[in-house]
């Protein structure tokens, strides 16, 4: 049997690619029991080494689909900007990642969640 769970795949632009910057970006969205799949770039492997997760290279082709599926979506959705600019690209990815998370079920209460976050309780 095999087991089957949630990927999570962020979406969001670096200014460099390197330990530094990955770790930055990524220590709070990975939590100690998470297994990280990569494609073996070093600066997942010491990632994973300084945060003390699980660090699986995946070289076949389920990889390939999960990643690619996202990018053909995302493609997809952004073709009907006819380009955004780079600047703007992270209220983009964020407004996709919305859609992905919500789906048919986005509406107004939803979008402030996302923006604002959880309602405060006084």
């Amino acid at each position: 049997m095999r087991w089957l769970v949630p990927l999570s795949t962020p979406a969001f632009q670096l200014e460099k690619i390197n330990a530094e910057a990955v770790i930055a970006v990524s220590k709070p969205l990975v939590s100690p029991d998470a297994v990280l799949c990569s494609d073996g770039e070093g600066v997942y492997a010491s990632f994973s080494q300084a945060q003390g997760v699980t660090h699986q290279v995946v070289h076949n082709r389920q990889g390939k689909r999960v990643v690619g599926a996202y990018h053909h979506r995302l493609k997809e959705w952004m073709e009907r900007f006819h380009g955004v600019a780079t600047h703007d690209l992270k209220n983009y990815l964020g407004w996709r990642r919305m859609l992905d998370r919500y789906g048919r079920g986005v509406n107004i209460k939803a979008s402030l969640h996302e923006a604002l976050g959880p309602p405060c309780n006084t």
